[in-house]
């Protein structure tokens, strides 16, 4: 059985290189590709232990979590009206019998194919296997899902923007706060961050940040 899910959406490209000055013969560039895959295998205790993925203008961080396969998703150009370069949000796939827990696991990186492999297997599911990529021409993320027996899958979309925050001189990067408004750090007046508009729909859910018609000061 095999499960397609897509999502259109704005995210920054990650760049993958390899190191070395190793001549490489016409047509064989592709023979070494392998050697720089990584392979995890074990899940990650949280986002700081992420797989990059990219495409055009997309990247994607990519690791399974508490047996649920999450990522977050940015665009380089999707900045606010503060000058912040925001996250679209996190996306949280979770999978009934869960492949992910109590059994074996692997999370590949495959460079030669530009995607994340996650595949669990376990007496409850079987072998399950999610594929990850990304399109380099327009802005999608694709998450294949093949599983040897019926599965069940729930997709999230979670958001922290959910309402408008007063952003007070006092929480500015320099005090601490994790903020990257870094033009506005010491200027004495409050700084709004918008919250995002989320709508769900039949089959479907639609999210967008609104700028707003009014500039800050240093446009």
């Amino acid at each position: 059985m095999k499960t397609s899910a897509w999502l259109l959406c704005a995210l920054p490209a990650v760049l993958l290189s390899g190191a070395g000055a190793e001549s490489i013969a016409p047509g064989r560039a592709a023979d070494y590709l392998p050697r720089y895959d990584i392979v995890w295998r074990t899940p990650s205790h949280d986002s700081s232990a992420s797989m990059p993925l990219g495409g055009g203008d997309l990247g994607v961080n990519v690791w399974v979590e508490g047996g649920d396969l999450l990522l977050y998703a940015e665009e380089g150009g999707a900045f606010d009206k503060n000058g912040e370069c925001l996250k679209l949000g996190r996306f949280r796939l979770t999978l009934d019998p869960n492949p992910f827990v109590g059994g074996a696991f692997r999370q590949e990186l495959d460079v030669r194919e530009a995607c994340i492999r996650v595949t669990g297997e376990n007496a409850a599911a079987g072998r399950v296997t999610a594929k990850l990529w990304v399109e380099g021409d327009r802005s999608a993320i694709h998450i294949d899902v093949e599983a040897e027996r019926p599965i069940a899958l729930t997709a999230a979309y979670e958001s922290w923007r959910y309402r408008d925050v007063n952003l007070a001189p006092e929480e500015r990067p320099a005090t601490g706060r994790r903020s990257s408004i870094f033009d506005f750090d010491g200027y004495q007046v409050n700084v709004v961050k918008r919250g995002d508009t989320i709508e769900p729909g039949e089959g479907s859910l639609v999210w967008w940040h609104d700028v707003g018609r009014e500039f800050n000061a240093f446009d």
